[in-house]
């Protein structure tokens, strides 16, 4: 009997864990239930709910006992973490947007920056797209003012485990097409899909969870002497699959989101006299959205399982860049290596995560689910290096590596290839 005179009961709420998933710079939170070194770092809660779970139901390994004072209810009583589906997928939709954003704008840039060496190699003054032809008068473009793209983005995380969430190894693929119009030879307009596989493995668990998202954007580029704007909206949608286990179950999951996203920059020219170049350029970035409510299943059909309620997603950055490129005329045409430094700060907060633990087996309640996510690493450094090359007849080329320091939990490496050519 406890000291009020109330009979102590026995809660029992889920221990095991949910996807997790990269974010460019945000991330999701995975912890292993049941691991007591990593339990030891998670917070676990236990609040006010709606429904008094049910007493004497411990069998299930995957199972933490908590004591409750009779008469209260329980919303989370487990000393495990569990990032939300909801973080998970708004880091998903965040990276590939980003990652798209980033790749279509510096495309445009390097497009303009080869046409302006080409011209002074060759010595073409003429604008490009205007009525001159860039072949006849020496230079490497076409003269057509169309433009088509693609490129493939591959990226690997690292993630630690903190109080907050668990550790995992997560890889991504991001393949883009994409088409750009030259209204004139300082205005860019165009469109670009893109789709997003990733896979990610948790280090302290068994599961995985893999989400797919396919993204749909319009961009634009407008420069006046030394100074340019440009911007990408879009509209994505992802699909998401978890696979969970708890050492004597497995448990799966299927749900879906759907989310929009603004990029807009603004950066300024220093051109100087031996052809090298810096760009400092601000950036501000917008995701906002939702992922639909899932309930999960267990393989035996007789789990605690989780029924999660409907989400959204919300995530705020901006970024102060410094890139510097100098162009190398080659007998083929011109090579343009390049470096960027990005300082990066993460305006987002933490992802809620609210619903039910339940029964597989009649889908009754045994406690409400109540979980936060990590609040993301407020400041971050990228560092990139790439090169980008133009070959007579509107072709180009570029490979682009990048690399996250500085991060509080996240390591992250991406790789970028990617072709472009400009139509006759």
């Amino acid at each position: 009997m406890s000291k009020n005179g109330k009979e102590d009961v026995e809660v029992t709420a889920k221990t095991g864990t949910l996807s997790g998933l990269f974010a460019a710079i945000t991330v999701a939170a995975v912890c292993a239930g049941g691991s007591t070194a990593m339990a030891a770092e998670c917070e676990g809660q236990v609040s006010p709910g709606t429904e008094s779970p049910p007493v004497d139901q411990t069998s299930d390994p995957g199972l933490t006992t908590v004591r409750a004072t009779d008469g209260e209810s329980v919303n989370r009583a487990v000393e495990d973490c569990t990032a939300s589906t909801t973080e998970s997928a708004a880091t998903q939709a965040s990276t590939t947007s980003i990652a798209v954003s980033s790749r279509v704008l510096m495309m445009l840039n390097s497009m303009r920056r080869q046409d302006e060496s080409s011209n002074q190699q060759t010595g073409m003054g003429a604008p490009r797209g205007g009525g001159a032809s860039a072949d006849e008068a020496g230079g490497l473009g076409n003269s057509g003012r169309l433009s088509v793209f693609a490129f493939d983005d591959y990226a690997k995380v690292d993630r630690e485990t903190t109080a907050g969430g668990g550790a995992y190894d997560q890889k991504s693929n991001t393949i883009a097409l994409g088409a750009d119009y030259r209204i004139n030879d300082s205005t860019f307009v165009g469109g670009s899909i893109a789709s997003t596989d990733s896979d990610t493995d948790f280090k302290a668990i068994l599961g995985n969870s893999d989400i797919s998202t396919t993204l749909l954007g319009v961009h634009g580029a407008k420069y006046w002497g030394n100074s340019f704007v440009s911007s990408m909206l879009a509209v994505g949608q992802m699909d998401v699959d978890i696979l969970r286990g708890d050492g004597s179950d497995f448990y799966t999951a299927s749900t879906e989101g759907d989310f929009w996203f603004i990029d807009l920059s603004y950066g300024y020219e220093y051109s100087f006299a031996s052809g090298a170049r810096l760009t400092p350029m601000l950036r501000y970035i917008n995701l906002s959205g939702d992922v639909d409510g899932y309930l999960e299943r267990s393989a035996s059909g007789m789990g605690t399982v989780r029924d999660v309620g409907d989400q959204n997603i919300d995530t705020q950055m901006f970024t102060a860049s410094l890139s510097a490129d100098y162009p190398m005329p080659q007998n083929w045409g011109v090579l343009l290596p390049n470096l960027r430094l990005d300082l990066i700060s993460d305006l987002s907060d933490s992802y809620e995560t609210s619903g039910q633990a339940r029964n597989d087996i009649d889908g009754s309640a045994i406690a409400a689910i109540s979980e936060s996510s990590d609040d993301p690493d407020s400041f971050a450094v990228a560092l990139a290096a790439g090169a980008s090359a133009q070959f007579a007849h509107g072709l180009s080329a570029y490979l682009l590596y990048e690399k996250l320091f500085a991060h509080d939990f996240l390591d992250r490496d991406n790789l970028t290839l990617g072709v472009r050519y400009e139509l006759p």
